[in-house]
């Protein structure tokens, strides 16, 4: 998946530029929920830098795609990552933030 990174790269300022939730909406829709979640790891770590919040309807729809897909321990990861505390999410959303911590050391 390194190989989408590197596309992501480049073309960052193009990526940057568009609606990511539609994006990130398109390729779980795609049928591959793996590309949707590098993709979201990109802008989580691009961003990162930058001190930028994202926006709360890509974090819940992130959260989602985890949730169905049972994919608790990458989003404990990625809570490390996106301080969730700084988003408004619906009940779902944090029901599968509670579950995942609920299962986990943490």
């Amino acid at each position: 998946m390194n190989g989408l990174s590197d596309f992501f790269d480049s073309v960052k300022f193009e990526l940057l530029q568009i609606d990511m939730f539609s994006l990130l909406k398109a390729l779980d829709l795609s049928g591959d929920w793996e590309r949707t979640l590098v993709l979201f790891q990109w802008i989580v770590s691009d961003i990162g830098s930058d001190n930028v919040k994202l926006d709360n309807q890509v974090v819940e729809l992130m959260v989602k795609i985890l949730r169905r897909e049972s994919q608790y321990t990458i989003a404990l990861k990625l809570f490390d990552l996106v301080h969730i505390e700084e988003y408004s999410l619906d009940v779902r959303a944090y029901t599968t933030i509670l579950h995942a911590y609920s299962g986990s050391d943490k």
